[in-house]
């Protein structure tokens, strides 16, 4: 807090979840202006919901800022007085980013999954799936994270170790490259915010299958621009993956339709201009 007071600061800006309220509720004995970043709502990678402090977090803040309409929905539902301090701006996209990356080349087609290898991310549901699909496909996993042994040792119990590939932690050019070159991107999230991995799958036309979460884009339509299936079903993403496995045509179409969907999404650019216009209103 000292060196807070120290700078002197015309705003704070916070990027954090509920369980950050405590500490954003002190920072108001500086009578600084406030600024939440809000990117996750009823769940949260730090546990599950928890009323008062979402509340103690809103009534703290000048402006909160959710990462999605679904996000800015909860935050004005936990705190109805103040919902006229809550807007959306979503992640953004660099619609130019993918045209120029090469696609991916390995031995057999393949399903991606891409992200912390996180309890939230349901990857371990993308494996049960997956070995019960039966497709021709491999499975690859970018990421890392505290469930890695775990979901190695669920391939090893499925028999489908062989197929399944841990790419541990992958820099944005690969993970761009690994997206133009799989077959199916899933996206088997337990919760989420506005996940950028969805934005992106969809610029770089990826035939996508994901849980039937509100976070995610509703440019992401069912049998439209992607498949969607209800979350913690393995069986139903299951279904998925093998109805796009058995009719690569149809998967195509559906990550072309993706790419022409995704490039209605804000711009890095535009989303900048928008947050620095709030914060302006909120210093003026």
């Amino acid at each position: 807090m000292h060196e807070v007071r120290r700078a002197r600061p015309e705003l704070i800006a916070t990027h954090c979840s509920k369980f950050h309220a405590p500490y954003v509720a002190a920072l108001r004995t500086l009578r600084v202006p406030i600024v939440v970043h809000l990117h996750n709502g009823a769940r949260t990678a730090d546990g599950p919901e928890s009323l008062p402090l979402s509340r103690l977090l809103v009534r703290s803040a000048r402006r909160v800022i959710a990462v999605s309409p679904a996000v800015a929905d909860y935050a004005r539902g936990v705190l109805p007085a103040h919902a006229g301090r809550v807007m959306a701006v979503p992640n953004g996209t660099e619609p130019d980013e993918f045209p120029s990356v090469a696609p991916v080349t390995r031995a057999r087609p393949y399903v991606l999954g891409a992200g912390a290898l996180a309890e939230r991310k349901g990857f371990d549901l993308l494996i049960d799936a997956f070995a019960m699909a039966g497709t021709d496909l491999d499975l690859v996993l970018a990421g890392d994270g505290p469930e890695r042994a775990a979901l190695e040792a669920r391939t090893a119990a499925r028999g489908i170790a062989a197929r399944v590939h841990f790419l541990g932690h992958v820099e944005r050019a690969a993970v761009a490259s690994l997206l133009r070159g799989a077959a199916i991107v899933a996206i088997p999230s337990r919760f989420e915010g506005h996940p950028l991995i969805c934005l992106e799958a969809m610029l770089a036309g990826a035939p996508l299958v994901v849980s039937d979460l509100p976070a995610f884009p509703g440019e992401l339509r069912h049998g439209e621009t992607g498949l969607r299936f209800p979350p913690e079903d393995a069986r139903a993403l299951a279904k998925a993956l093998g109805e796009l496995a058995a009719d690569p045509e149809r998967a195509r179409a559906l990550g072309a339709a993706a790419r022409a969907a995704a490039h209605r999404f804000p711009t890095w650019e535009e989303v900048t201009a928008r947050v620095l216009a709030e914060y302006a209103a909120v210093v003026g």
